[in-house]
């Protein structure tokens, strides 16, 4: 009678050894995850290089003015504005490009209504 207790105990403990030592992912699983890593680091990769090519690119960069050459050394703006001959300076200041807008609309009110 006690072998009888005991078996379906030992059926329990064989159940739970096999399926502790089953793996919860299969082969399939640990090939896709391999592919997602290595694909991870070869974004993070791939993207410092094109980071670096686009600062050399912009360090390489120079301003030309191509407005009226000014003779006038001030730093002052209404000097450099008096030896250019314009009356109306138009400054603007946004995150969302509105007053830039709304500059652009009153410098071309200034010149159609007011050379």
């Amino acid at each position: 009678m006690a072998d009888a207790e005991s078996q379906p105990v030992m059926e329990q403990a064989d159940v739970a050894a096999e399926a502790a030592a089953e793996s919860m992912f299969s082969t399939l699983d640990l090939i896709v995850l391999a592919l997602l890593g290595l694909a991870a680091v070869y974004y993070v990769i791939l993207r410092n290089k094109r980071k670096e090519e686009e600062l050399a690119q912009m360090q390489s960069f120079t301003i030309t003015s191509s407005a009226m050459p000014m003779s006038v050394s001030d730093d002052s703006f209404i000097d450099k504005m008096k030896s250019s001959g314009k009356n109306v300076l138009v400054v603007y200041g946004s995150q969302t490009g509105t007053a830039e807008e709304f500059s652009t609309r009153i410098s071309k009110e200034c010149r159609r209504y007011g050379e």
